[in-house]
């Protein structure tokens, strides 16, 4: 019984938040009244950290969705060139992505930075890994070079993706990996319904609650997307089944190698 309401609540909740913008920054200016200043906010941010530091050692372990198109994507670079990549994670949180790699590739000091928001680059220093972490892309391709960027479920988030893309075919990455990002014919702009228990990895700390959380979502024209990365080709392409925020909408995996 419970479990309905539940979905009956989420339907109506759906049905009153989840709207189509004409621009990124409308349909972040409407999510600001739920969550103030949307991905900076305090509260969400705190509850991130914290569960991360509680799940820290179970992480690795997690059937996280992101971490087998990781781990294909990391054994297709060391089949074509035969050593560990130096790895720029966009929206890589706390480092997730860093603890499943490490503890399948033991014996390799695996490079490992971060690119994420000011207020959780702020909150990385609570967090005990050797893990670099930036707030500014340019910066971070300068500083870093890395061999491979890898980015999970973060392009549709941000201000302006494409931009984000034109830099990254400049990084001169040897491979760009691309994974549970919404993509559609045509740039859309909506408002995300979610909850805080959905961000960050492992279980759930109840004395947060579980609050209704809105983003500002981007779902972007893949051929736009293409268009950016002249200097990149695809390798391997896969749809999945996240992100199908609305009808013209799907999910899709991308991996692309330089072109030499």
């Amino acid at each position: 019984m419970l479990n309905l309401l539940s979905k009956i609540k989420n339907k109506i909740l759906k049905k009153i938040y989840f709207r189509e913008f004409k621009s990124y920054r409308d349909a972040s200016n409407f999510c600001n009244k739920i969550n103030k200043n949307n991905y900076e906010n305090n509260f969400l941010n705190e509850y991130r950290l914290k569960k991360f530091l509680i799940n820290e050692k179970d992480i690795p372990f997690i059937n996280a969705p992101s971490y087998k198109f990781l781990n294909d994507s990391i054994s297709f670079y060391l089949s074509k060139y035969n050593s560990f990549p130096n790895i720029l994670d966009i929206g890589g949180s706390f480092g997730e992505g860093a603890l499943y790699l490490r503890s399948i590739f033991k014996e390799v000091n695996i490079k490992y930075s971060i690119l994420e928001s000011k207020k959780m680059v702020e909150l990385s220093n609570q967090t005990k890994n050797d893990i670099k972490f930036y707030d500014d892309l340019e910066l971070a391709l300068h500083e870093i070079k890395p061999d491979f960027i890898f980015s999970s479920s973060t392009l549709q988030y941000l201000p302006d993706p494409y931009k984000v893309i034109d830099t990254l075919n400049k990084s001169n990455a040897k491979m760009i990996s691309l994974t549970r990002n919404s993509f559609s014919d045509n740039t859309y702009f909506f408002s995300q319904v979610s909850y805080l228990k959905s961000n960050g990895s492992g279980k759930h700390l109840e004395e947060f609650g579980n609050p209704m959380i809105l983003y500002p979502h981007t779902v972007l024209d893949k051929k736009k997307l293409n268009s950016y990365l002249t200097n990149y080709k695809i390798i391997l392409q896969k749809k999945t089944d996240d992100f199908k925020i609305f009808e013209k909408s799907f999910c899709e995996d991308l991996l692309y190698i330089i072109i030499n």
